[in-house]
């Protein structure tokens, strides 16, 4: 699941566009009967779908498991991409905690800090909190970039709406 943050991260760090629009586009089937005769038919449809499949060119490959996809293959560029935005929602989570721990620090009252602190120390716990959550941040940063590269290769370069970004999510259980 995704953290708030995280999706209002990835928006940003993606530079999704918003109003893409692409033309959707139809299904077709022919048909030719045995015999003397020939008979054709034709049918168009749209699933709904079509927009997004279009946007999402070959990174519809992701509803098909390869278990061993090759090199530059769009498989391994959509497992690439899937373990890139893993690590970094597992980075920004962590960054997260470690935050969390810092704000219950900074925040605590002075009967809280003597409850908790009757030795001294205080000052040293909210500075080693305050390190600890920027480096974490900085580890969240880097993954997230990682996580951006990655989807630049496996889109070469375009950006996804925020529907078909959320296709692809679906497709590779993110």
């Amino acid at each position: 699941m995704i953290k708030p943050l995280l999706a209002a991260t990835l928006c940003v760090v993606l530079g999704v566009a918003a109003n893409l629009t692409v033309p959707s586009i139809a299904e077709a089937g022919n048909g030719n009967g045995n015999g003397n005769g020939n008979g054709n038919g034709n049918a168009n449809s749209n699933n709904g779908r079509g927009q997004t499949a279009r946007e999402l060119r070959g990174a519809n490959a992701a509803r098909n498991n390869a278990s061993n996809p090759a090199g530059n293959s769009m498989p391994a560029k959509l497992a690439v991409y899937r373990q890139s935005y893993l690590q970094a929602a597992a980075t920004l989570d962590n960054a997260q905690a470690l935050y969390n721990q810092y704000q219950q620090l900074a925040t605590m009252t002075d009967a809280q800090i003597a409850a908790a602190f009757p030795s001294g120390g205080y000052e040293a716990a909210v500075s080693a909190a305050a390190v600890a959550y920027n480096g974490a941040l900085s580890d969240a940063q880097g993954a997230q970039g990682v996580m951006q590269q990655s989807l630049a290769a496996l889109t070469d370069g375009r950006d996804l709406s925020p529907a078909a970004l959320a296709e692809l999510h679906q497709m590779l259980g993110l």
